[in-house]
């Protein structure tokens, strides 16, 4: 069947129904009209019976000719009377009915013929009418159906595996294609294998919103199907930039806890440890992956070389990283010691919080690295001019991604300094006890002094 075919069936169709319509609407003008009995010819039905009655009994002697006579005047008369009161049009049988005097004559065939015809036209410019209101939606029904009558067998043959990929003038009309897809899949709505077929389909259309929930579909029809939670894993990683969510997460536990050797896993998990600066981590998992790629060949089916060599390049590079890591958090690590003015020696109490925070010189206020002390010991030590030392570095950070490491990277000139607070809000209040801030340079020791009450 063709869209051309489709559209012919649609307007005959209409065409059938809309002089179906007409057909209903002139049948009353096509029946006979039927002419109620009026109360004179009620009366005339009478007279002639009351008539025959007085003729039966004079030819039986009953009446005489006189009384024959004058009985069939008074009919006659009766029969006159009922005809002129009968101009009223109205009036009561002998059950006590109102009965209507009706004469109605039928319509001129001409009259009947052109009401017949104008049904049809009305209803169809009525349609096109509203269709000009709704041309959008009229447009995406005929490119629907459309799309159904070019494309509904290749999209069964997609769904069930019957060919991996489309025709060249299905891909070039890809819109049409993925319409009859989801027409396809709510035929088969409890088949998950269909739904994975549509996730691919938005992939390879960047619908990434759309896919992902398709995908989802699919692995709550059948959670137990390995390739679609490990499909669904990758895609959610991959959405989310290379880093692994507590969904993906759980999805790749759940497969390695049935197949700890399932290398899609392997690898998702030793890519997922990389990206978060795992090092250790990614290199446990690529270590784990390439003794299962070994363990898996066979002389007939030996190791891919150009695999394993792969394997041992990203094996050292997360090696290399993870030295890096290690100088560079070795570098970021600074000792900071503290000092407290004599003059403000006397308003330290023992509730008081240290804040001694690292932070950009310029723009977000928010700390690269901080520490909170608290406690009498500490408070007493400052106020007997007691230097207090202490240290800060990547693992002082709040953020994985604002450390002291990256803001060097970056060129991010930095600051320490120190706040001693009555209230032990980090942001800080009136009445609390500062120091000005010092930059930082190549240095790894620096000395904060706490002069200063915030006004």
């Amino acid at each position: 069947m063709t869209a051309n075919s489709t559209l012919i069936m649609f307007w005959g169709a209409a065409l059938i129904l809309s002089l179906l319509l007409a057909l209903i609407v002139i049948s009353p003008w096509l029946r006979r009209t039927k002419i109620r009995q009026t109360l004179i010819d009620l009366n005339i039905s009478v007279f002639r019976e009351r008539l025959a009655e007085l003729e039966s009994d004079y030819q039986q002697a009953k009446l005489g000719t006189q009384e024959y006579q004058g009985q069939k005047v008074d009919l006659e008369r009766q029969l006159i009377a009922a005809a002129d009161h009968d101009v009223a049009r109205v009036q009561k049988d002998q059950l006590g009915r109102r009965v209507s005097v009706q004469h109605s004559a039928r319509l001129p065939k001409i009259i009947i013929l052109i009401v017949f015809l104008w049904v049809p036209v009305f209803t169809l410019g009525a349609y096109f009418l509203w269709s000009l209101h709704k041309r959008a939606e009229h447009t995406a029904l005929v490119g629907f159906w459309s799309a159904q009558d070019q494309y509904g067998k290749i999209a069964e043959q997609l769904m069930t595996g019957q060919i991996n990929t489309p025709p060249a003038d299905a891909t070039e009309h890809g819109i049409a294609l993925l319409q009859a897809l989801q027409a396809n899949i709510y035929q088969h709505p409890l088949e998950a294998k269909r739904w994975v077929v549509l996730s691919q389909t938005y992939m390879a259309a960047e619908a990434m919103e759309p896919a992902l929930a398709t995908l989802a579909h699919a692995y709550r029809l059948n959670p137990e199907d390995d390739d679609i939670a490990m499909t669904y894993a990758q895609m959610r990683f991959f959405s989310e930039q290379g880093k692994i969510d507590d969904v993906a997460l759980s999805l790749v536990q759940h497969i390695l806890s049935k197949n700890p050797n399932h290398e899609g896993a392997l690898m998702l998990m030793a890519m997922a440890t990389y990206r978060a600066h795992l090092y250790d981590d990614a290199i446990n998992w690529l270590q784990r992956l390439k003794a299962v790629r070994i363990a898996r060949a066979t002389p007939d089916q030996p190791i891919n070389p150009a695999i394993l060599a792969q394997l041992n390049t990203a094996i050292e590079d997360a090696k290399q990283a993870r030295m890096q890591v290690a100088k560079s958090q070795a570098d970021s690590t600074l000792t900071i010691t503290v000092q407290l003015a004599d003059s403000l020696v006397s308003k330290i109490t023992a509730r008081d919080t240290l804040f001694v925070y690292i932070r950009a010189a310029e723009g977000v206020p928010a700390p690269y690295a901080v520490k909170k002390l608290t406690g009498p010991v500490l408070m007493n030590q400052l106020s007997h001019h007691q230097p207090l030392e202490l240290t800060l570095s990547d693992q002082d950070s709040m953020l994985t991604d604002r450390t002291i490491s990256s803001a060097h990277r970056q060129g991010t000139p930095l600051i320490v300094a120190a706040r001693v607070s009555k209230s032990s809000n980090p942001t800080g209040e009136s009445g609390d006890l500062e120091s000005l801030p010092v930059p930082l340079d190549d240095r790894l020791r620096y000395t904060v002094d706490v002069d200063q009450v915030r006004p």
